[in-house]
Parts: structure tokens; sequence; C-alpha cells
């Protein structure tokens, strides 16, 4: 015989022809049995036994099921078996309100005396069942809550600028990497904010991302975006971001990272630049020549931070040094000037040291 689900129960009554009639039946069914006769040995034998389901007289002398049930529910003495299924036994005579009491107390279910076996069996199995899905769905809320944390978790330690919005555009979720580039200390502070309508959002590459979202819904990405800040001298980002579907297929809102691509997309820069000038180093002829070619590839762009530079030499008693070359604006009005045409021309470091080889085949060393 294939026992069922839930298939020991305990019966506590003090009436023993119910559990005779209990007993025969059930056990008929696959049900395992155990009998307590009053409620004090009831709640040991709760204790004992663990069935998976109780059948539970209301109508009891010393201690009825109302008592019986709120000590198993409520002294943490049974907290392992509290949420055990209990089907309340009643006289015809039961008092309404006290179904309904019990029921919001946590009963899984009443049964008026006498009842058919059948119906015995039916309630059981229902109770079972119902059980058996509270449980499961109790795991999927631990399961997911556990996924939520573990989420938090690594939104917070990732080195990426992570958000969420609603299908408003108002942000839902946004980590401390991300609120920290775009100015704020705090990312609660950011929560529910309209990205479109709030100061110091609305003007940065965030609300246009989420824009283009919404309208094409479709994923939206952009590499190497110049992102200015107050104070600082810029960042390089990297911004991938796609919609959220519900089930309906509706955009119901944006999720999205932004990467900090700065010192990555700097070295890059440095391993370039050095590259340019090796390849220039090996055409320079004459010392000053190449000592024109070093001091221009270090200021000649921002990856090596330098602005202005001087070449010093020893003299040939090792002594002294002696200058030999310079490079570099004169004050900030003519460096703001310089930086001005370079961008707006968009001369490269192989365009810088082509015009100094034509200096010097004149003769000259007078540059940008």
């Amino acid at each position: 015989m294939i026992l069922p689900s839930g298939n020991k129960i305990l019966v506590i009554d003090d009436d023993h022809v119910m559990h005779e009639l209990a007993r025969a039946h059930l056990k008929n069914s696959g049900y395992q049995i155990s009998s307590a006769y009053d409620g004090v040995s009831g709640l040991h034998m709760l204790l004992q036994v663990r069935p998976d389901v109780i059948l539970l007289d209301y109508m009891m002398p010393h201690m009825n099921g109302e008592a019986v049930f709120l000590e198993m529910t409520q002294n943490e003495k049974y907290v392992e078996v509290r949420d055990t299924p209990v089907i309340m036994l009643t006289a015809r005579d039961a008092r309404e309100h006290l179904k309904i009491e019990m029921l919001e107390r946590g009963v899984s279910a009443y049964l008026q005396k006498p009842f058919g076996l059948r119906e015995l069996t039916n309630v059981i199995e229902n109770v079972n069942i119902i059980h058996d899905i509270r449980r499961r769905n109790q795991q999927l809320a631990t399961e997911v809550r556990a996924t939520r944390e573990h989420l938090e978790v690594l939104t917070r330690s990732a080195p990426l600028g992570i958000f969420s919005t609603d299908a408003q555009g108002r942000i839902r979720h946004i980590n401390k990497v991300l609120a920290q580039l775009l100015g704020y200390n705090n990312e609660e502070v950011l929560i529910n904010k309209s990205i479109a309508a709030t100061p110091g959002l609305q003007e940065t590459f965030l609300n246009t991302a989420v824009a283009r979202v919404l309208t094409g819904k479709t994923p939206w990405q952009m590499r190497n975006l110049r992102f200015m800040r107050e104070q600082d001298r810029g960042r390089i980002l990297n911004i991938h971001c796609v919609p959220l579907p519900n089930p309906e297929g509706e955009v119901e809102g944006v999720a999205g990272f932004v990467e900090d691509v700065t010192e990555i997309e700097k070295r890059n820069a440095q391993l370039q630049m050095l590259s340019t000038v090796g390849l220039a180093l090996q055409r320079a002829l004459g010392l000053d020549d190449l000592f024109h070619l070093i001091l221009t590839a270090i200021t000649a762009g921002p990856a090596l931070g330098f602005t202005r530079a001087i070449i010093f030499l020893l003299d040939r008693n090792r002594r002294y040094l002696i200058g030999k070359m310079g490079v570099g604006p004169v004050n900030a009005e003519e460096a703001h000037r310089t930086w001005e045409n370079l961008a707006r021309e968009h001369i490269t470091l192989e365009d810088f040291f082509g015009e100094i080889r034509q200096s010097a085949a004149r003769g000259s060393h007078q540059v940008r």
C-alpha cells in the first residue's frame, strides 16, 4: 500500500468511540493513528509523535481543545510543532463566532459531529494539500529572501554602478558606487526620485539612458562616454541599459549598470602614447629634436597628466644640472587657448610629431 502524504495522525479526544472509529477507518486508508484522551496527554504525545495532522476535540474536561491549541501555538516549548495542521472537532450546537475565531487563529479546518468517515478522510486530505502548499510557499519565500539579500550584497560590493527605475523613470534602486559617481554621498536620497525632473540628475547620462530605453523599448549602450563633474577632471564611462518587461511584455522599468573605465582608458592612452613616441624617436635626427620629442610627448595630452616639462642634463663633472630645453604655456590663459585649439582641430600626437619634424627641417622648433 502506498502511504498518503502526511500519514501520521494524532487524535486528541475524550470520546473512546471516536478513537476506535477513526482508527478502523483511517488505518485502511494508510494512516498511522496515535491516541490521547485529554488535553495534557495530547500535548505530551504531540512532542513524542510529531504528527502530520491533529484531530482535536473542542469539548474536553479540564483542558478543552481551544486551550490545547493556544498552548501549542504560543508556548515556546512547542515551537517545532506549532505549525502542525489542526482539525477541530465540534458539537452540532457549537457557536458560529467561536469557529470563525479559531479559524482566524490558525485552525486548519472544522468538522462538526457527527460526521461521515468519508468526510473525515476528505478533510484530512485537503488539509494535507493546503499545508504542503503553505510549506512550499514558505520555502520559496525564504529562498527568494535569501536570493534578494545575496543580490543586495553583490550590488553593494560590486565595482559597478547599478540602478533600476520604474516605467516613469523614478529610481527604484541605486547602489553607492553610482550615487557617488553622480555626486551623492547617500544613495537613499535618490530612491523614488524622478530622473527627468530632479536637478542634478536631469543633466546627466542617466537621464539620456533611461529616456532612450523607455522610448525605444530596446537595450541601449554607450562606450567611452566622457562625464564631467564639478571639481573633477572628468570620468570615462561605459553604460549598458535594458528594458524590464512585465509578464504581459510591457516595459515597466529600466535596469542598467555603469562602468567607470577612466583608469583603463588612461592606461591605454599611455601605452598608445609610448608606442607613438617610440616610433617618433626612431626618426629623430639631432639631440635637440630628440629632446623636443620627449617633452612634447609628456605634455601633448591628458594621459600623463603634465602641462609643462623641462629637461635637465648633468654637466661634464656631474656636479650641476643644466637646463637644456623646456616646453609649456607661459600662463594659464595661453594653456587654455592651446588646449581649445587642440580640441577643436583634433590634433593627434602623430600629427604633432609630424609638425615638429617639419619645423626641425626648417630649422625651427616653434609648434602650436
